[in-house]
């Protein structure tokens, strides 16, 4: 029981050893700046239609409520 359990243990360090020896190094990812900046204030909706709340939001609104936040 011994043996068997020593084969099955190094078996699967071996097979770990082989795969992290064995795997491609990962590709450097570099981003633009595009990605960077998707979320602008200008490009967020006017009106924002919020879940249990009647009718619909402005923006300016919401964003004064936020910076009063911060």
């Amino acid at each position: 029981m011994a043996n068997l359990l020593k084969v099955v243990f190094l078996g699967l360090a071996g097979f770990g050893l082989l795969v992290f020896f064995t795997a491609e190094k990962p590709k450097q990812i570099i981003a633009n700046d595009n990605v960077v900046n998707i979320v602008k204030y200008n490009s967020l909706p006017k009106e924002f239609e919020l879940v249990g709340k009647d009718g619909k939001i402005k923006k300016n609104l919401y964003l004064n409520r936020i910076k009063k936040l911060l």
